[in-house]
């Protein structure tokens, strides 16, 4: 085959990829010869025919996930006049739509073939690294690692948010150990500060400005008395902060444009 039509294949070959983890198998299947084989992960994956390979891609539609691939690799392994073998490894990643987390690397080869001056695919074999995924009994795809993960990033992400744990020391004399990301806002009461949590309320000896010091201005302060966790922040209004909870924070009328500029430049900073 000629270059261009090898830098065709493997263009196609990644295409017919991204199709299927996007579950539009049926891009993959309109390339594929009525002789294809399909040697795929699972056990009993070894498939000879197109009408069984549409059997089995209808199967596996219904357990697998959206995902996009990443670190894509593809290279041209032989050719020949009417054939051309296509070697590739990338990470397969589910979208952050999924309730799901999974990021697990495969290999594969398309042997293509010219027939009838149309691009034909003869074989695919796909393969992830030994002992790299677990399924589960009965499963065709490794979904309930795929939850496990997920619930595993979202425990996680509240130690890691701001990347802080704080200690203090509550007027009750206990020490206290929380994550930044617990807090929803702090609320100063004379020589007080109320620590608003997503399931607590811990009152401190220290005053607002102390706070802001000890967290290291990861707060927003949007009133003399109040200062907030603007993931926890559902809208801004004239003149008003209103929280995920349904609870209303005052903005003083001459700060309003300023703290919304702010709150604008703190959320844009974190997409960064």
């Amino acid at each position: 085959m000629t270059k261009n039509q090898e830098a065709e294949l493997v263009r196609l070959t990644q295409q017919c990829w991204e199709h299927y983890w996007r579950l539009d198998l049926d891009f993959m299947l309109s390339y594929c010869d009525e002789k294809v084989t399909w040697i795929g992960a699972e056990q009993n994956e070894f498939i000879r025919g197109l009408e069984d390979v549409k059997q089995n891609f209808a199967e596996l539609r219904l357990h697998l996930r959206s995902c996009h691939l990443l670190n894509q690799e593809f290279y041209v392994a032989q050719s020949s006049k009417k054939a051309c073998s296509v070697i590739g490894r990338y990470f397969v990643t589910t979208d952050e739509t999924n309730d799901y987390f999974l990021q697990a690397q495969q290999r594969c080869t398309f042997v293509w073939e010219i027939k009838d001056n149309a691009y034909k695919i003869m074989h695919i074999h796909v393969s992830n690294p030994m002992g790299e995924l677990k399924v589960a009994r009965g499963e065709r795809f490794v979904n309930t690692i795929g939850y496990m993960a997920n619930r595993y990033l979202e425990e996680n992400f509240k130690k890691r948010f701001f990347g802080s744990l704080i200690t203090i020391t509550d007027v009750n004399g206990a020490v206290r150990f929380i994550y930044l990301s617990e807090i929803m806002y702090v609320k100063a009461q004379r020589n007080d500060l109320s620590i608003v949590m997503t399931n607590e309320q811990i009152d401190v000896k220290m005053n607002i400005t102390e706070f802001m010091e000890l967290t290291d201005n990861k707060f927003l302060k949007v009133h003399r008395s109040y200062a907030i966790n603007t993931d926890f922040m559902s809208k801004l209004e004239r003149y008003t902060v209103t929280m995920k909870n349904g609870e209303q924070i005052p903005v003083p009328v001459k700060k309003y444009n300023e703290i919304r500029d702010e709150m604008i430049r703190m959320h844009n900073s974190e997409k960064v």
